[in-house]
């Protein structure tokens, strides 16, 4: 159980959910653009996990996803500017993929949690996450801000443990 990849997990959860790769593609964002906002491109993500309550092993079983037809993009008339929103599109997901695995490693990490305390455990690191997200756009003027976006490239790679 432990073995199973992410995309299997999430399969058998939702159809309409991509699982993490650590590789985005712009044909990932198939929802209908927000003309009116400011942000050119949006990503949802989330966690779809699943807490073991009846056994102790594995305690749970937790996958990051995208959900596509919530995720969009306005036409980026720069090949470049298309590259680095993606990029920085890409950063949302693997600050979502960094708090996967810290839910996974506290809650591994104690065999003696209960599901109620697990479930506090999932709800304590994403609510850490959100505040990440919005600290990352807000830095980084939703990727605009060349700089900051490379300081933040950095500071999710080292989440991510590269």
């Amino acid at each position: 159980m432990l073995l199973i990849p992410n995309k299997l997990i999430l399969d058998s959860f939702n159809h309409e959910k991509v699982p993490y790769t650590g590789s985005l593609e712009w044909k990932n964002f198939k929802g209908v653009p927000d003309e009116n906002y400011f942000a050119d491109a949006i990503i949802s993500n989330g966690y779809q996990y699943k807490i073991n309550r009846v056994y102790n092993f594995p305690k749970i079983v937790i996958g990051s996803y995208m959900n596509p037809y919530k995720s969009w993009k306005k036409e980026i008339k720069s090949e470049l500017g298309s590259k680095l929103l993606l990029k920085h599109e890409q950063g949302h997901f693997d600050i979502r993929e960094a708090f996967r695995i810290k839910i996974l490693d506290s809650i591994s990490s104690n065999y003696f949690h209960s599901a109620d305390e697990s479930e506090n455990i999932v709800e304590h690191f994403s609510g850490i996450q959100v505040k990440t997200d919005e600290l990352y756009d807000e830095e980084t003027y939703h990727g605009s801000i060349l700089e900051k976006q490379e300081i933040w490239n950095t500071k999710i790679d080292s989440m991510l443990g590269n």
